[in-house]
Order: C-alpha cells, then structure tokens, then sequence
C-alpha cells in the first residue's frame, strides 16, 4: 500500500475496517512499523492500533510509545476476524504471509501489506495522469516506465534540439512525448516502419520480422493529430531519416526497437547528434525476451566515455556528459 493510501480517509479502500474499529495489529516492530504508527498518528487514524508483533525474539516485551511488542503466535489467541494485521516488513512480505495464512487468516480480509512505499508520480502530477489515462492501450509501456520516460523527457526538455523515438507502435509512448515537447516548442521526430518489425537477427533476437504489425501510419496520425510539431519518418530506420533529421540536433532520444540492428542504428544514428546534456532511454535493455537491445547498447558504449546506466525498471539511461 502506498504512503497516499494513508489520508483523512484512513487506509484506502478500507474504511470499513477503520470506522467498525477491529483490532489493527502491527506486524512488524523495526523502522517500518514504526513509520506506520507515525504515519497513522498524523491522520488521526491510530486510536485502533492494538498492539506490535514480531518474529525477532529480541524486540519482543518491549514497547513502542505505549504498545507492546508480542509473538505473533498470539494472534491464535483472538476471536477470528476481530482484529486486522497491517504488515509492514518491506521485502520480508512473502514470509510473513505464509505464517499468517498457517494461522487460518485470509490476505486482503484478515491481514494485508501496508509498507510505506513512494508516490507514483500520477499522484504528484495530474498532467501525466491524464496523458496515461488517455493512451490506455496504445502501448505496451507499465505504468513505471511510462513515468521514467515522461520524468527524463521533461527533464531534457529544457536542451537545445529536437526529441526522437525510433519504434512508435500505436503511438502511446509517442503521445506521451509529443506532450511533454508540445509545452517546451520542441519538435518530435517518430521513426517506424508502421507495418510491423523490420528484418531480425534470428541467432539474436526474439522477436520475429512482422511483429507489431496492428498499427498504421494513417490510425497514428490520427491519435496524434492535436499536436503540430510532430514529424513522420515511415520506412526501416536509418534509411528513413533524411532531411531535417539528419542534420539536426537531439536533446532526448527514446529507443523502444526491440532488435539488435535497430538498436545498434539508433546508437549509431543518433549518439554523434546529441547535444551536450541529453539523453537516451533505450526499453527492453534488461528483458530476457529482447536480448538483442542490451548487446546492440553495451556494444556499441563499451569505447565511449558514456555508459548506459541501468534501471530498476528494465530499461537502460545514456546522458551524453563529457
């Protein structure tokens, strides 16, 4: 559960539990737990904590503020379903799960994971929620990456030269971009052939030539048609960006190719166009199922003073810094 679930409200999507007043027990008596009662003090939605458990033996028969620390064995000692466990051990969940679910209690019912985590960022900014509201099911993009793209995208913005992405798909990721350059007057370059996947490297890559083919360039105009500055290069990249797009300069690059060449073409293409300060984002570099991406990358950077830096999130960041 995320730190915004913890509101006037109580603990979102459980108001029920807060206002019949059962026994919220704490598992968990470290610096999460702890965090949890704090947190829950501030809303004014502690007055219901009952008591800490925990399975180190050493926190046990000690107190935080006036709540003891007990074992968790005596949770077998309460009248089922009087009481709710807010877990709060992080990374520790999956264990704690199981020993709740051998005491006969049901996850979501009797007791849930409620460590504090981060904001996403649709809570901090309204606009990009919007944007991701609008290109449900234009892209294949989680919710994670989609905010990495939009935060470096923005954070780019503000350099002189124009955003690319080579692989737009069915324009989700590119409607994204274009409103994330639409608000600094910069212009956005889309590379792809819109029929699909160009020729593989089959001793590489996964993916097979055709896939991806259930977009076009007229139904990606379309989606896209409120923006100005956005430029169509259809056709196999590079041979696909002549003009303006050769010559030009690049604050922000975003690769989302999937395949070893396209990949590799895109390093090549661009790395020598990139003004000082931006970026490239390459998706896909830390799947298993486009091994093709992270070769073409670490390939092509390993003699470049630049080194990808790699994500949580899969993909893999280069900023062309000297």
């Amino acid at each position: 559960m995320e730190i915004s679930s913890f509101t006037e409200k109580g603990i979102r999507g459980h108001e029920r539990v807060l206002t019949n007043r059962p026994l919220l027990i704490i598992f968990g008596a470290g610096n999460k737990g702890r965090m949890l009662l704090r947190t829950l003090e501030k809303s004014g939605d502690n007055s219901g904590i009952h008591c800490f458990i925990d399975s180190d033996p050493a926190k046990r028969g000690n107190k935080i503020g006036n709540l003891p620390v007990l074992d968790p064995d005596y949770l077998t000692t309460l009248p089922p379903h009087s009481f709710r466990v807010l877990v709060a051990v992080g990374p520790g969940y999956a264990q704690v799960r199981e020993r709740l679910i051998d005491y006969g209690l049901t996850e979501l019912v009797d007791f849930e994971d409620v460590c504090v985590t981060p904001l996403p960022l649709a809570d901090l900014d309204k606009d990009f929620q919007k944007v991701c509201d609008r290109i449900g099911g234009r892209t294949l993009f989680s919710s994670d990456r989609l905010q990495v793209l939009h935060q470096f995208a923005g954070a780019a913005a503000c350099l002189p030269g124009d955003a690319a992405e080579v692989g737009v798909y069915r324009g989700g990721t590119a409607y994204l971009l274009a409103s994330v350059c639409s608000a600094r007057g910069k212009c956005l370059h889309l590379f792809d052939t819109f029929r699909g996947a160009p020729a593989v490297a089959e001793r590489i890559d996964f993916h097979r030539e055709g896939d991806f083919a259930d977009t076009s360039l007229p139904e990606v105009k379309k989606f896209l048609d409120g923006f100005t500055e956005v430029l169509f290069h259809p056709g196999v990249f590079p041979e696909s960006a002549g003009g303006d797009a050769a010559s030009g300069s690049y604050c922000f690059v975003h690769v989302d190719a999937d395949m070893y060449r396209s990949v590799h073409d895109s390093c090549a293409f661009f790395y020598p166009r990139l003004a000082h300060g931006a970026t490239m984002l390459f998706d896909d570099y830390g799947f298993a199922t486009c091994p093709g991406v992270r070769k073409a990358v670490d390939e092509f950077f390993a003699d470049k003073r630049q080194k990808p830096i790699y994500l949580p999130t899969g993909q893999a960041l280069v900023i062309n810094l000297p």
